[in-house]
């Protein structure tokens, strides 16, 4: 699935890194939508 990677920009990622789903809302569009982006965990 693809999303941003919500993180500094220079920040350390490797391949194989875990991420978590982060949904962000924008509920005053029209039409509304939801993105996903994505968080580093740990």
């Amino acid at each position: 699935m693809v999303g941003n990677l919500l993180c500094a920009p220079d920040a350390e990622v490797v391949i194989g890194a875990e991420v978590e789903a982060v949904f962000e809302a924008h509920d005053e569009a029209e039409p509304p939508y939801t993105l996903v982006q994505w968080r580093l965990i740990g």
